[in-house]
């Protein structure tokens, strides 16, 4: 292989591409929750929280394998970094362009997103930099940084229902999900008994899913049938990795339990009726390119 597919094939590794199809749909759903419940949709403003919390995420993926360089080479060798693919300096200046420009383009949409902008990508500096070493802290914190991205979709709609009780809801419904998947993801390279935690996520979908119907008012048939599958696709999750699971079925499951976020996602936007329908309909077609993806390119 040529040294210049090599080093891209290298960058892409670093950034875990089979997850990327899921760090717009936070913004999205906050976007599309938010507008649901005002009755008013600006699809114009939708790309730039959207473009925001993608460019934040893959900011955040490449910091988090410069934070790891140590254990890496001890636990990871082949990753991009420790195998000398790509360098510790340039990984560092791609991460901090990245968040830059992440928090640049969400500008138009005004201060309230901008500020959750910040919020997010302080929580990914606070998680790479110091709580990942910490399992329940650090697990909260990777949650918060996928909460405010969605609160940054309901800054860009409708700032003013930030403390509305259905987006708060929403918010942590999707911070202990994430918390959860992270805690379980917390010793992937070590072959132990993953225990109780693993039904975490399982359970925040278990409440949320009936919790936002009786807080927004609003019986939707695609938001429960969305809901009811991405709680199916969980509980299949937690069962596959009972007792002490294999690397290989524990790094499959996490990447299982991430892309399940687009079923949430794709659950939130249909509550903003036609035009969120069609934007839960790209998320749910994106399912099948990160699992194709997935098989080429490791999601932990």
């Amino acid at each position: 292989m040529s040294p210049v597919p090599s080093r891209l094939h290298a960058w892409v590794e670093l950034v875990r591409p089979p997850n990327l199809f899921t760090a717009p749909g936070d913004a999205l759903a906050g976007f599309f929750l938010a507008a649901g419940l005002t009755g008013h949709v600006d699809l114009s403003r939708a790309i730039f929280p959207a473009l925001a919390a993608l460019f934040i995420y893959v900011g955040g993926l490449i910091g988090n394998d410069v934070a790891d360089t140590e254990e890496d080479s001890r636990d990871r060798p082949g990753r991009p970094i420790p195998s000398g693919r790509v360098s510790r300096r340039a990984a560092f200046g791609a991460a901090v362009g990245w968040a830059v420009l992440g928090l640049l383009i969400v500008l138009p949409v005004g201060l309230p997103a901008f500020g959750l902008a910040c919020l997010t990508q302080l929580s990914v500096m606070i998680y790479n930099g110091w709580l990942k070493r910490y399992a329940v802290p650090g697990a909260i914190a990777m949650g918060a940084c996928r909460g405010f991205s969605f609160l940054m979709g309901v800054a860009a709609a409708q700032p003013q229902l930030l403390g509305a009780p259905p987006i708060l809801a929403a918010a942590g419904g999707i911070v202990l999900y994430i918390a959860g998947v992270t805690w379980i993801a917390d010793r992937e390279t070590v072959a132990e008994r993953i225990g109780p935690r693993r039904w975490i996520p399982f359970l925040s979908l278990t409440m949320l899913v009936p919790l936002v119907p009786v807080l927004t008012h609003k019986l939707s048939l695609p938001f429960l049938v969305l809901g009811i599958l991405a709680i199916g696709w969980s509980f299949c999750q937690a069962w596959r990795i009972r007792g002490i699971p294999s690397r290989p079925v524990l790094g499959s499951a996490i990447g299982s339990l991430i892309r399940g976020l687009l079923l949430i996602q794709a659950a939130f936007c249909s509550l903003a009726g036609w035009p969120g329908l069609a934007v839960a309909v790209g998320l749910l077609l994106a399912w099948p390119l990160s699992a194709a993806i997935a098989k080429r390119f490791a999601a932990t």
